[in-house]
């Protein structure tokens, strides 16, 4: 996309309806619009396979996330930081850093009895399957 700055750029990223664009000194922040964040939830891929011996890779990811994905939490409730670390882990192939990180946060939530990021479950064993 040709544009004639960062200013220009974050005017027609908060425009599209589907990004945040705030600037920051020299820095521009694009996140996804909470539109962008309900339609990831939402969309989430179905998870057929409950068993855990169906992933024998990360185990205790596994079971995170397979705990995650047979949550009933409707979409506009669930967290979007979990399901951001979430995709980002995925996205960089960083599965063994998530096993790490995910279950305790998912701890956390379940302590303080708030919702749960059941969509990240269902991206995890998405991502999974597909190893």
């Amino acid at each position: 996309m040709r544009t004639d700055g960062p200013e220009d750029l974050a005017n027609r990223l908060n425009q599209s309806g589907e990004w945040t664009a705030v600037r920051d000194g020299r820095l521009l922040q694009i996140d996804p619009s909470p539109a962008l964040w309900r339609r990831l939830i939402n969309e989430a891929p179905e998870c057929n396979e409950k068993r855990p011996e169906a992933y024998p890779a990360y185990p205790f990811l596994v079971s995170c996330a397979l705990r995650l994905a047979s949550e009933a939490v409707p979409g506009e409730i669930q967290p979007e930081g979990p399901l951001r670390r979430t995709l980002k882990r995925l996205e960089a192939g960083e599965y063994e850093r998530l096993q790490d990180e995910l279950p305790a946060e998912v701890a956390v939530l379940q302590r303080r009895r708030q919702p749960l990021p059941a969509a990240a479950g269902l991206y995890i064993l998405s991502a999974l399957k597909e190893r």
